[in-house]
């Protein structure tokens, strides 16, 4: 059985985004996620909220947030106002932070940094006291209500040891399925060794159903230019031979022409509403992003098409997949979600 959920930014237009996260609902939908890019999108805890009021039984977190530009002890307040507020029904999704980290000329949040974080805002949404450097005495939050499940982003060998230690979920931000491979089974051992049992393993990708293969590799496009920007930072900490070659497939210039990579436009990591594209830092990425390389990366076209997608990924242990359905008006969107809830997650109930 796989789990389904859909990730909308936070627009200004909320109430098209409020109507969304409601059929999504409707529809069967299991979560919801908005991200945390604060530079780019409205925030993301009022948003939340909003919805938690406006739904009664679809998880709601942010997707994804970072340990630096909130402290953790802030997050875990919004985090546990959000499950009172919608009764048990918070989830948090946390990661490096790399666009809103970026943007601020930082560098993104170290797993070492991670290892502190995750436990302290755990036990702050438990309701238990946690020491503070610099605060006088323990602080405590008294509002908590139940455990709140955490998932921290995996992409590469590092980020799989950290969650499988100390994550409810692994999720990584990438449908090619010999990565997710990869991926899920550094996280499993991790957190085998650990003294764990097996973590939910979850996808989130760009994806669009539609028998118009071109119009969909043309909505998707922005998911892998996004993605050579991390896969360039993997490749400055693990050998590229180490990697799965079906990763590095097409990519094979990020490590023979190196300044061009470090240029990626983080200012323009987003996506555009209107045309469905993602500012790409210079020319010479858009020509590397082949049709072959959209498809590797992304769950699209045809039901048929994204049914097989889905089940290779089950394959190598993915059990969750968070459809990310962004700049849609409400008719495509309506169209979008009710192809996965009616033509595709029946095949996986």
């Amino acid at each position: 059985m796989m789990e389904f959920g859909v990730t909308y930014t936070a627009d200004k237009n909320f109430a098209d985004v409020l109507w969304g996260v409601k059929r999504a609902e409707e529809l069967g939908f299991s979560f919801v996620g908005i991200p945390d890019t604060p530079y780019q999108s409205m925030d993301v805890y009022p948003y939340l909220a909003a919805c938690a009021l406006q739904t009664s039984r679809i998880k709601l977190g942010p997707y994804i947030t970072n340990p630096l530009t909130r402290h953790p002890s802030i997050t875990a307040s919004a985090m546990a106002t959000i499950q009172v507020m919608s009764n048990g029904r918070a989830f948090l999704a946390m990661g490096r932070g790399n666009s809103a980290v970026k943007q601020l000329g930082w560098k993104p949040a170290s797993w070492k940094q991670y290892r502190r974080a995750v436990p302290d805002i755990r036990r702050w949404m438990r309701g238990e006291a946690v020491a503070v450097e610099g605060s006088p005495v323990p602080l405590r939050l008294e509002f908590t209500e139940g455990e709140i499940p955490i998932s921290l982003g995996v992409w590469g060998p590092r980020g799989a040891q950290v969650a499988g230690e100390l994550a409810d979920c692994a999720t990584t931000e990438c449908a090619e399925v010999g990565a997710v491979a990869w991926f899920a089974e550094k996280t499993q051992k991790a957190a085998q060794a650990a003294g764990r049992g097996p973590l939910d393993f979850e996808v989130s990708s760009a994806t669009f159903v539609s028998d118009d293969i071109h119009k969909a590799r043309e909505i998707c496009r922005w998911e892998p230019d996004i993605l050579t920007s991390l896969l360039w930072g993997l490749v400055q900490t693990c050998p590229p031979e180490e990697l799965p070659a079906s990763l590095m497939k097409g990519f094979e210039t990020l490590v023979e022409d190196k300044p061009s990579w470090q240029r990626y436009d983080w200012d323009g990591h987003r996506i555009d509403i209107v045309g469905f594209e993602a500012a790409m830092a210079d020319e010479g990425h858009r020509k590397l992003l082949t049709d072959e390389m959209v498809d590797r990366f992304c769950v699209l076209g045809s039901v048929e098409a994204c049914v097989e997608k889905l089940r290779e990924l089950e394959s190598v242990g993915v059990n969750r997949f968070c459809a990310y359905l962004f700049g849609l008006d409400r008719e495509e969107l309506d169209r979008q979600l009710r192809a996965y809830a009616e033509r595709i997650m029946p095949h996986f109930q």
